[in-house]
C-alpha cells in the first residue's frame, strides 16, 4: 500500500509510534487496551501513553507493511510491533505533506454546516485538523495568526520568542525553564491580545491563535517529556 493512501491520523500514528520505539518507550509486541467505543491506550516506559482512536489504524499500517503483527496465546488477538518501514518514517522528511493536511480539512469541513454564516464563518484551519496537527504545523500557524492580533509594538518580541521555542524544541537542546519562560511570555501577548479585541472582528482570530497556543503549548509538554 503507497504511503499516499494513508489518511492524517495513520501518518501520525505510525511517526509516533517509530519515535517512541527509537527512544526505547515503546513497549513491543504493541497490545492496546480499550478504553471505550472508540478509544485505545498504549502503555508506554514513560510516565506518558498513546492514546487513539480507532484500532483499525493499526490494521491498515500493517497492510502498508508499517506494522507487522504476531497473535497471542490464544490465537485471538493481534499484537503489533513496528517494522524496518515503520522506522524509515522518521527520516522521509516528506512522509506528511501539506497535501494530508489539505484533504482532512476539506474532509471534515463537508461535514460541517452553519445555520447563518454571516454569524459563525468557517475557519481556515478547522479545530479537527489542529487537534492532530504537529509541532511543526501548529508553530506555523501560530506564528501567522499572532502577527495578525498581536500589537506590533510587542510583535518583534513574541515573534522571537516562537522562533526561540521552535529552536529549542526541535534540536533538543535548551532547559526547559527556557522554553516556559517563552511560553509564558506568549500566552501573555495573546490573552492581552483578546482583551485589547473585545467584540471587534478580531475576537475570533485571537480566540483561535490562543488554542493554536494551548496545543502548541501541550505538544512541547509530550516533546520534552519524550527526551
Amino acid at each position: 500500500m503507497n504511503a499516499n493512501k494513508l489518511n492524517l491520523r495513520q501518518k501520525k500514528l505510525i511517526q509516533q509510534l517509530a519515535e517512541l520505539k527509537q527512544k526505547d518507550q515503546l513497549i513491543e509486541p504493541i497490545n492496546p487496551f480499550p478504553l471505550g467505543l472508540m478509544s485505545y491506550v498504549i502503555y508506554l516506559r514513560s510516565k506518558f501513553n498513546l492514546r487513539f482512536e480507532s484500532l483499525s489504524d493499526l490494521e491498515i499500517l500493517t497492510l502498508a507493511g508499517y506494522l507487522g503483527f504476531q497473535w497471542n496465546r490464544s490465537g485471538v488477538t493481534k499484537l503489533y510491533f513496528v517494522t524496518d518501514l515503520g522506522m524509515s518514517v522518521l527520516d522521509d522528511p516528506h512522509f506528511i505533506t501539506p497535501a494530508d493536511y489539505d484533504r482532512y480539512r476539506n474532509l471534515h469541513e463537508s461535514l460541517e454546516f452553519f445555520d447563518d454564516i454571516s454569524e459563525q464563518p468557517p475557519m481556515d484551519d478547522s479545530i479537527q485538523s489542529l487537534v492532530t496537527a504537529d509541532f511543526k504545523y501548529l508553530t506555523q500557524t501560530l506564528k501567522v495568526l499572532t502577527t495578525e492580533v498581536v500589537s506590533k509594538p510587542n510583535l518583534e518580541e513574541v515573534t522571537a520568542k516562537i522562533n526561540l521555542t521552535e529552536k529549542l524544541i526541535e534540536r533538543k537542546t535548551g532547559k526547559c525553564s527556557e522554553t516556559q519562560e517563552a511560553i509564558q511570555l506568549i500566552g501573555q501577548q495573546l490573552l492581552l491580545a483578546i482583551r485589547e479585541n473585545g467584540h471587534t472582528n478580531q475576537t475570533q482570530t485571537a480566540a483561535r491563535a490562543l488554542l493554536v497556543f494551548s496545543l502548541w503549548n501541550q505538544e512541547i509538554i509530550l516533546q520534552q517529556g519524550l527526551r
